[in-house]
C-alpha cells in the first residue's frame, strides 16, 4: 500500500522552500563576521577596527579577541566616539551606559556616557590641536556597526568611511571612501 502525501504537506514545503532560498543571504549576513580593518595615521599610529567587535589602538590581526587595549562594541542602536591623542590619551563618548574597555597603563582613559554635560566634556577634550584621529560608529539598517575613522593633521580633517557589503558573498568585502576637507568646517 502506498502512502500519499497531501496536499497541506505540499503546500508548506512549497511555501519553505522559498523563504529558505531568499533568508539565507540576510542570514548568512547576520553570522558571518566582518573584515579586520586596520588604519594607519599619518604619525605611524594604528587603529584597527577588529571585524565589528572591537577598536584597538595597535596594528592587531589574531584571530582572537584582544585582551588589552581595546573598546568593545556592542551590538543596538547607540553612538560611540573615541579620541586618541598624540599624548596616548583616549577620550570615549558613548550613548550606552555599560561600554566595556580594556587598556594598559601606557594609556590615560576619559569616559564619557551620556548627553548634556558628558558629551561637553568630551568635546572639550578633544577639541585641541594634538587630536590624532577619532573613531566613530555609527550603526546601519541591518544592526552592523560602520565605522568612520578621522584624522586631523594641521587645518585638514581626512576622514575615511567604511562600508561593509554582504550581498550574497560567501566572505563580506569592506569598502571604504576617503574625503579631506578644513577642520573648520
Amino acid at each position: 500500500m502506498k502512502k500519499h502525501i497531501s496536499a497541506t504537506t505540499w503546500i508548506i514545503i512549497i511555501v519553505t522552500i522559498p523563504f529558505i532560498i531568499i533568508g539565507f543571504p540576510f542570514i548568512w549576513a547576520y553570522i558571518t563576521p566582518t573584515p579586520t580593518i586596520t588604519y594607519t595615521t599619518s604619525s605611524g599610529k594604528y587603529v584597527t577596527v577588529w571585524r565589528d567587535k572591537y577598536i584597538i589602538f595597535d596594528k592587531y590581526d589574531s584571530h582572537k579577541a584582544p585582551k588589552e587595549n581595546y573598546i568593545q562594541i556592542a551590538r543596538g542602536y547607540y553612538t560611540i566616539y573615541v579620541c586618541l591623542k598624540n599624548d596616548n590619551s583616549i577620550y570615549i563618548w558613548s550613548t550606552k551606559d555599560n561600554l566595556n574597555y580594556n587598556f594598559d597603563d601606557n594609556y590615560q582613559i576619559n569616559a564619557y556616557v551620556g548627553y548634556g554635560k558628558p558629551r561637553e566634556l568630551f568635546q572639550k577634550g578633544t577639541r585641541f590641536q594634538d587630536s590624532t584621529v577619532i573613531a566613530t560608529y555609527y550603526f546601519d539598517g541591518y544592526d552592523r556597526p560602520s565605522p568612520i575613522l578621522s584624522e586631523i593633521v594641521g587645518d585638514s580633517v581626512y576622514q575615511r568611511r567604511y562600508f561593509v557589503s554582504f550581498n550574497f558573498n560567501i566572505k563580506p568585502t569592506c569598502h571604504y571612501k576617503d574625503y579631506v576637507f578644513s577642520r573648520y568646517d
